[in-house]
């Protein structure tokens, strides 16, 4: 009788074939999940940069116009306020010469043009009135602009380009007020595992307006972090 050979794997064959296997899925699991902490970061990088640019960009608007009185009808318009962290000020926007404090129903109605800006806990605030954001009672007045802004800096300059000292009260220093230093810094919505932000951001004075490892937040530093400065020149 002819025996027929069968062909096989041992056992010692069969564990160490899955133990390079083993090794394969786990370096292939490995490069995904860093290429997927990369994107995920990427992508709050750039969510971060959208959300200051565009809160920036509200500011500096404003800011522009502050004190714009073409017909000198009132007195009221110009600075009003000011402090290292906010501004307040009224502006003509529609150019009648009165200052309009009721909020428009429909788009032909005029602005509210007494203006300020905050950053208070929940964020950047664009108050109208003086009426503070408050998310239990929405009001027409207040708005969050962005809700990850977690500093606001002012620095006031006179005509020729140096420091007011704060702080600023009389009517005859706040009319000194010739352009204004903003530097804002924006946090990316979630905390990054594994990340630690240990920078000081600084305005353009070199001051350190923000530190992630001194936040009361726990997890501040665990998040990205970007800052945006500018200076905005007043048409008053």
């Amino acid at each position: 009788m002819i025996r027929r050979q069968k062909d096989g794997f041992t056992l010692v064959e069969l564990m160490v074939a899955l133990a390079l296997s083993g090794l394969v899925i786990a370096a292939v699991y490995k490069t995904l999940s860093s290429q997927q902490r990369v994107y995920t970061a990427q992508e709050q990088v750039v969510s971060t940069q959208q959300e200051l640019r565009a809160g920036m960009e509200c500011v500096v608007r404003d800011l522009r116009m502050a004190g714009y009185n073409p017909h000198s009808i009132e007195s009221t318009f110009g600075i009003s306020a000011v402090a290292a962290g906010s501004i307040t000020f009224a502006t003509d926007y529609d150019g009648d010469g009165i200052r309009n404090i009721t909020p428009p129903t429909v788009k032909t109605d005029p602005k509210v043009e007494l203006i300020s800006y905050v950053c208070s806990s929940a964020g950047l605030e664009r108050r109208e009135n003086n009426v503070a954001y408050n998310q239990a009672t929405p009001s027409t007045y207040g708005y969050l602009l962005a809700d990850n802004v977690v500093a606001l800096d002012l620095v006031y300059l006179d005509s020729n380009g140096a420091v007011l000292a704060l702080p600023l009260t009389s009517s005859t220093q706040l009319a000194a007020i010739t352009a204004v230093q903003i530097t804002m810094v924006v946090r990316a919505g979630t905390k990054e595992k594994g990340f630690k932000d240990t920078t000081q951001y600084k305005n353009q004075q070199n001051t350190v307006i923000f530190t992630p490892a001194t936040s009361p937040d726990p997890d501040e530093v665990n998040r990205r972090h970007r800052l945006l400065t500018t200076t905005v020149w007043l048409r008053n």
